[in-house]
């Protein structure tokens, strides 16, 4: 649903009649060397309840940034910051959050991912999203 007024901002909050499982994902392959963004834009009212990040390719050092970003504006919100990325196995990233964050349709989930390494990473980033429905 598009300009929800659904909110939560308790646990008690919280009903499945007004909302869903709207899990995506989206790939992409980072440079080798450099930052790669890869984007998901909604295409309705979400909340972001986490997010699961699978690479190969990797190499120790290489980070991570989670970014909202309105399609003009740009960089709303940064919410992980240099988050490390093990290069010994492929999910490298498993984090829910207590407190899901409400992401209007048309902003895009970012993934920031800085390479240090000399051959190129592809990723996969789950998003855990619940739909908005009110």
């Amino acid at each position: 649903m598009q300009n929800s007024t659904y909110d939560p901002s308790a646990d008690s909050e919280f009903s499945k009649k007004f909302i869903n499982v709207d899990n995506k994902g989206v790939s992409g392959t980072a440079t080798a060397g450099q930052s790669t963004n890869i984007d998901l834009t909604l295409a309705d009212d979400d909340l972001l309840v986490g997010c699961q990040v699978l690479a190969q390719g990797s190499e120790f050092g290489d980070t991570c940034d989670f970014q909202v970003v309105h399609p003009q504006a740009g960089v709303l919100k940064q919410f992980c910051t240099d988050w490390g990325v093990s290069s010994d196995k492929q999910e490298k990233i498993n984090f829910d959050s207590k407190f899901p964050a409400k992401i209007p349709t048309g902003l895009i989930l970012r993934l920031v991912y800085h390479s240090i390494g000399t051959t190129d990473v592809k990723v996969l980033v789950n998003y855990k999203l619940d739909k908005i429905l009110v």
